[in-house]
């Protein structure tokens, strides 16, 4: 067993002490670029999926315009029919039956539509941050590893 002085034990006391300091203060600055990583991987992954909520909104508002404009067709051309009704009655009614079986049609469309719009925005704002996630951990993962060799528990 060694002995130590007074001296010595308090020399080896300021090594071990400053060795922790250093290592902590490196430990501290890759935080701080992880930290910086982090914020920019966030702030990308916001900005994708605003850009991919604008591209969606606009495909909504799109669609919206459009079955405005048939819904004011189909009612006109229901208003022009009514128009014909004292003429020829039972042709009206038929007419009226195609036009009321083409307006189901197109809001089957628009729905269909509307659905295929939902599932790509959807899908592309997952990827999106699945992509992230992976990213995320990969760095995380590289950050744990530098800290483990910076207090010697990895080669």
């Amino acid at each position: 067993m060694q002995q130590w002085t007074a001296s010595e034990a308090q020399a080896k006391a300021n090594e071990v002490l400053n060795q922790n300091v250093d290592r902590g203060l490196e430990a501290l600055a890759l935080a701080g670029e992880v930290h910086r990583d982090l914020s920019g991987r966030t702030v990308d992954v916001g900005a994708s999926i605003a850009r991919e909520s604008v591209q969606f909104l606009g495909e909504v508002q799109a669609a919206f315009r459009q079955a405005l404009e048939e819904a004011r067709e189909i009612w006109n051309r229901q208003y022009t029919l009514v128009q014909e009704l004292p003429r020829d009655p039972m042709a009206v009614t038929q007419k009226a039956i195609a036009l009321s079986w083409e307006g189901g049609e197109r809001a089957v469309r628009l729905g269909d539509a509307q659905r295929d719009a939902i599932s790509r925005f959807s899908g592309n704002v997952q990827g999106l941050v699945d992509r992230a996630g992976k990213e995320t951990q990969d760095s995380l993962a590289k950050y744990a590893d530098k800290i483990l060799k910076i207090y010697g528990l990895k080669n």
